[in-house]
């Protein structure tokens, strides 16, 4: 079973992935693509992630994750032009 956090917005990295293993022999290692070698990895950013978990009788298992971002909450400035530069009218 797998939990997804989606990055707040493109380019940020604030997303996670956490995983719950069940089966096998433990102990479990655990390699992330971005990294990490615990069953959550964080601080990722939108894209795809690739997860191989290991037991004690070196059985693998690898799984992809997807992580979006959550593009509809972000704030995007708008770009404001006036003639002087001073933003007024």
């Amino acid at each position: 079973m797998a939990s997804i956090t989606k990055s707040s917005c493109p380019l940020n990295s604030d997303g996670s992935i956490s995983v719950e293993v069940t089966g096998g022999t433990q102990p479990y290692s655990y390699a992330w693509t971005s990294g990490a070698n615990s069953e959550i990895a964080e601080n990722l950013s939108s894209g795809t992630y690739s997860l191989t978990i290991t037991d004690f009788y070196d059985c693998e298992y690898t799984k992809e994750f997807n992580l979006t971002d959550n593009y509809s909450i972000c704030l995007v400035p708008a770009t404001v032009f006036t003639p002087n530069g001073d933003g007024k009218k």
